[in-house]
């Protein structure tokens, strides 16, 4: 699973490479700031921690240990998608 993860990370950075986020950030200047890291990187590294827990909630939740996936199954008895 987290390898799927690391694959995700690597297609979000190519299509933000791709569509010249770090030209952009280099041209209106914003990656001065950042020293070595670069726009695309920095945004995958958001995205990565973003999708982090729910892999890990997953990961663990055929242990069925209440302390994980409790609030998982908690979250998703309150907040039904209603089509």
């Amino acid at each position: 699973m987290l390898l799927c993860l690391f694959n995700v990370r690597e297609i979000i950075v190519h299509l933000l490479i791709g569509f010249g986020m770090d030209r952009g950030a280099s041209r209106i200047g914003i990656d001065k700031n950042w020293g070595k890291g670069k726009a695309s990187g920095i945004v995958d590294t958001i995205v990565y921690v973003l999708m982090l827990p729910p892999v890990f909630i997953a990961a663990f939740d055929p242990l069925n240990i209440a302390a994980l996936s409790g609030p998982r199954r908690e979250v998703e008895r309150t907040h039904e998608y209603k089509c």
